[in-house]
């Protein structure tokens, strides 16, 4: 079992091993493991149940059965590691659901069961926008359900993420605290302050409680960066009411915890290139074409998208719901597309052209395994000739279609056209590169009767910052092959 896994396995279950019983953190004794020892020569009705539900997972590729168990957090099912491994806790949590689709409950699911699981899932993923991203303060990624948390304030140490009312947050942290120092304050009981469960490790520590009427757990890591030891982690805190609606999303994003990301999420990256893969149906000779990422969106008003369309896409489709173009100024250029609860922010439009030459932040979603993510660059935004186009100068990741351009207030004051201007990866991204935007003064003219918001004059932010703000009010665009 490779770190991450030790770690959420820890994170979310105790194992008494004088009894073999698995322990939720804080709470009574749930299941019992299979012993470690050799299975009794006879075996009872049971054990060959639990034998033939194993084979039938096992057989299963690596990638399904990991995708699997995580199908099975969203459903509320299963409380432990999306990691492949069978045990009874991966058993049960089938049996549970199919007890609830009207299938057979013998722990194993076929083709279209797998297919239902996946469905119901991604769409518990869909309703909450869960994404796993690189947090700009730490370094760490992390998945988060964006559309429960809009708000978004960045700390000394880390970012808050919250809910409107605040009783809902998934909080980073940085640290150069020692390990036992940060582990004994956080582990300290205080007047209507309960410690539920901690565990302080060599590498690493977890501690539960309850506090003022909310759960909370906080997880800890001590990791190597230039040379130098730091602590890296998060807390997750929710109240105790919502537990049974919040506890599935909360085991995800410990699921989704990476302290120190791999050098192409150094390079910029915002989503979890070891994110647990989606379930999917089998093909079949009829299935429809699976659409592909073809741009970035940007949420200007309430259900309005702005981007930019490649001519060959004729049915876009944001977080799986069929967008309607409204108004698109020529193939290849400014689009507006309308769809129901797009993004939970609106990027405001900026006022005018810059003066002159201008430091910038690009961001833009590029393809990754089954997901996509969102990546952020710096650049500069230049007009060489009096009157000419404006051009950007920046690494951006194809598809370049829709990028958004923002001044360093995070303000739109430009659109990357749709082309098809070869990109040559360098290690698997984009190097910097010039190109032609459509600047602030025509997506004003082409949103006319929109009536975007407008930006308001305010301090430069950092490129974190940016990418940050950036999160709430981008989509990802798809396009059926």
């Amino acid at each position: 079992m490779d770190f991450q896994s030790k770690l959420i396995r820890t994170f979310l279950i105790g194992y008494v091993a004088s009894g073999g019983i698995l322990l939720s953190a804080g709470a009574s004794a749930q299941t019992s493991v299979l012993p470690s020892h050799a299975a009794p020569s006879t075996a009872t009705p049971a054990d060959a149940a639990l034998d033939a539900a194993k084979y039938a997972f096992e057989s299963l590729p690596e990638t399904d059965r990991i995708a699997m168990q995580d199908a099975l957090i969203w459903t509320g099912d299963y409380k432990g590691i999306a990691d492949g491994k069978f045990g009874k806790g991966t058993r049960d949590a089938i049996a549970a659901f199919a007890g609830r689709s009207k299938l057979p409950t013998d722990g194993t699911l076929d083709a279209k069961g797998r297919a239902r699981l996946a469905a119901i899932a991604q769409q518990a993923k869909d309703a909450v926008r869960f994404a796993v991203q690189t947090d700009a303060r730490t370094g760490a990624r992390i998945g988060l359900p964006l559309k429960l948390l809009p708000k978004i304030k960045s700390l000394p140490t880390g970012t808050r993420f919250s809910s409107t009312d605040e009783t809902f947050s998934v909080e980073t942290a940085a640290s150069g605290s020692a390990l036992p120092d940060a582990f004994s304050a956080m582990a300290a009981e205080a007047a209507g302050r309960k410690i539920t469960y901690k565990v302080l490790r060599t590498d690493f520590f977890v501690v539960t409680g309850e506090a003022s009427g909310n759960a909370f757990y906080t997880r800890m890591a001590r990791i190597q960066r230039a040379g130098n030891a730091a602590l890296i982690g998060f807390t997750v805190t929710y109240p105790i009411a919502a537990k049974s609606r919040l506890d599935p999303i909360a085991i995800a994003i410990a699921n989704s915890f990476t302290p120190i990301p791999d050098a192409s999420a150094a390079a910029g990256s915002t989503s979890n290139d070891n994110a647990v893969p989606r379930l999917t149906a089998p093909a079949t000779e009829n299935a429809t074409a699976k659409p592909v990422l073809t741009a970035s969106g940007i949420v200007i008003a309430s259900g309005l998208v702005l981007t930019s369309l490649p001519k060959t896409c004729a049915d876009p489709s944001i977080q799986s719901k069929k967008a309607k173009i409204v108004k698109q100024a020529e193939p290849d250029g400014p689009t507006l597309l309308a769809v129901p609860d797009a993004g939970s922010g609106v990027m405001p439009l900026s006022a005018s052209n810059p003066a002159g030459p201008a430091q910038i932040v690009v961001l833009s979603f590029t393809p990754k395994g089954d997901a996509n993510e969102l990546m952020g660059s710096s650049g500069d935004l230049h007009q060489p000739e009096a009157a000419g186009a404006w051009r950007l100068l920046a690494p951006v990741q194809m598809p370049v279609a829709g990028a958004a351009v923002l001044d360093r207030s995070g303000a739109l004051a430009g659109l990357v056209p749709a082309d098809t201007i070869p990109v040559k990866l360098i290690a698997g991204i984009s190097p910097q590169m010039s190109r032609t935007i459509i600047p602030a003064s025509e997506l004003t003219a082409f949103l006319a009767e929109t009536r975007p918001k407008a930006a308001t004059s305010g301090e430069n932010r950092t490129v974190g910052e940016i990418v940050a703000l950036g999160r709430m009010a981008m989509v990802a665009i798809y396009c059926g092959r």
